[in-house]
């Protein structure tokens, strides 16, 4: 069997797992922004949770911390 046809192989990747996680974290930014904010303020907080998390990529412990401090000030 290939390994692109079956569906299994997807769903128990990684990329189902770093979708699944940048998702839930755009949302909930976004849905807990808007309880505290209006939503011009809620648009805004969701745009900056989507763009840090598309810089969130696989790296050592080490380095995530310097990474992620960079994505949040070039993002914001």
């Amino acid at each position: 069997m290939e390994y692109a046809h079956d569906p299994r192989t997807f769903l128990y990747s990684h990329y189902i797992y770093r979708g699944l996680r940048s998702a839930t974290g755009v949302i909930g930014m976004t849905l807990l922004a808007m309880q505290f904010m209006d939503l011009p303020s809620a648009m805004v907080v969701s745009m900056g949770a989507l763009c840090t998390s598309l810089m969130d990529l696989p790296s050592p412990l080490n380095h995530k911390f310097n990474e992620m401090l960079a994505s949040v000030l070039l993002c914001t």
